[in-house]
């Protein structure tokens, strides 16, 4: 609560704002240049009567005198401040009205009032750079005025380097870039136009178009390269589909009747078929099927020994006759099953004589024990039980060839087994 000890802190508190070492003047920068020589000394001449009263404790007479410096010392820095802003101002309307060859005087006469050396930079490289700023978009100007729009382009990016942030220079180039991007465009689908209008591109060539319309797309976002897409998958379906119809006929010609079915199914899938397509596919079909048929009757897996098999080998024999001109398999399977029906549709006279001692069973037919039977049977295999009391049954085989009329065949048994003799 001491009054003196208040006075020590104001003073102290001043003392820390004006000095930094003992009796030697705040060094703010403007003080590094010969300016303001008898300002400083005023100033300085105060300081030092305020640190010796400082120190002598007469720290309310201090404290004005630090205050009087301090005045004189703001009013000092106003004033730099107000002449280092007209400067940067007459700099900037030198620069504006491109007066570059005035510029330096000034120039240097600013780093004697300002200690921003990027500043001072910055008017430096619009002192050195503007005039070939000016001359890179005066060419700009002209080149855009006469649609030399690449060239135009070329120039502003010059005087860009040098100055990023001009307006100007940035307007003219998104002009320069609009018309360059309207040209290319126009060239583009004029390109594409050209090459659709050859109506006998194949699917390279519309690939190589399709390509021309992405880099139209990516070129121009704005522009709807839609018609153009459409126009080029119809036609690449037309030349697919096409060629799946051309490939079948071969095939079919050539009797390559799976390759037909594939062919001629791709190209239905695409756009349906024609009359002729249909057919064609149609008779592809049947004939694999007949084929298919054919030789599963004829490799064995029916029993043609009975009139069902029979009739089903003719009915398929009919069907193939109608359509065996286009396959000359077919026709060949077809022949080869007419001699086997020829073969198997008749029936052989077969005259069986016993000593009624046993029952005998041919196939499905019963014949019971007899002396003397005729029965009448298809060509084939059959397969004779022969039956005794008290004796194992006798199981042999009987081929009945089709080339015989009549036959006739004599069963014997003895106590272990039975066989079967031709009657000459």
């Amino acid at each position: 609560n001491n009054p003196l000890c208040r006075d020590q802190i104001e003073a102290l508190s001043n003392l820390e704002d004006f000095i930094k070492t003992k009796n030697t003047l705040i060094k703010y920068p403007i003080f590094s240049t010969s300016l303001f020589e008898d300002e400083k000394k005023e100033i300085e001449t105060i300081k030092k009567q305020a640190d010796r009263q400082y120190f002598e404790n007469y720290f309310f007479d201090s404290s004005q005198q630090y205050d009087e410096a301090k005045t004189k010392l703001l009013d000092l820095l106003n004033q730099i401040k107000a002449t280092k802003s007209k400067l940067e101002t007459d700099l900037d309307l030198l620069f504006f009205d491109k007066r570059y060859e005035q510029m330096p005087a000034l120039i240097e006469l600013l780093e004697d009032y300002s200690v921003n050396d990027f500043k001072i930079k910055d008017y430096e490289l619009k002192m050195n750079s503007g005039p070939r700023f000016d001359d890179n978009y005066s060419e700009a100007l002209d080149s855009f005025r006469l649609e030399k729009y690449r060239e135009s382009l070329g120039f502003v990016n010059k005087a860009l380097v040098l100055f990023p942030e001009n307006n100007d220079a940035k307007n003219l180039k998104k002009k320069i870039k609009e018309n360059i991007l309207e040209i290319d465009t126009k060239n583009a689908i004029s390109s594409i136009k050209n090459m659709l209008f050859n109506s006998d591109l194949d699917l390279k060539d519309l690939e190589l178009v399709s390509e021309k319309v992405d880099e139209l797309e990516k070129l121009n976002r704005s522009y709807d390269v839609e018609e153009f897409k459409k126009d080029i998958k119809e036609r690449k379906i037309s030349l697919i589909y096409t060629g799946h119809i051309n490939d079948a006929a071969k095939a079919f010609k050539n009797e390559r009747f799976e390759k037909t079915i594939a062919s001629l199914n791709q190209a239905r899938d695409l756009k349906g078929l024609d009359n002729d397509s249909k057919f064609k596919l149609k008779i592809s079909n049947d004939i694999l099927v007949l084929i298919s048929d054919l030789n599963e009757i004829l490799g064995g897996n029916y029993d043609l020994k009975k009139q069902s098999s029979l009739d089903l080998l003719k009915n398929k024999i009919s069907e193939s006759k109608k359509i065996y001109s286009y396959s000359s398999n077919l026709l060949k399977i077809t022949e080869n099953a007419e001699r086997i029906y020829s073969q198997q549709n008749k029936f052989i006279k077969i005259r069986l004589f016993s000593d009624e001692s046993f029952f005998v069973d041919i196939g499905t037919l019963k014949l019971g024990n007899f002396s003397e039977k005729v029965i009448e049977v298809r060509p084939g295999k059959y397969d004779l039980l022969i039956k005794r009391r008290g004796m194992p049954t006798s199981r042999l085989s009987l081929d009945v060839a089709s080339s015989s009329s009549t036959q006739s065949l004599i069963i014997k048994c003895s106590e272990s087994k039975c066989s079967i003799n031709r009657n000459i």
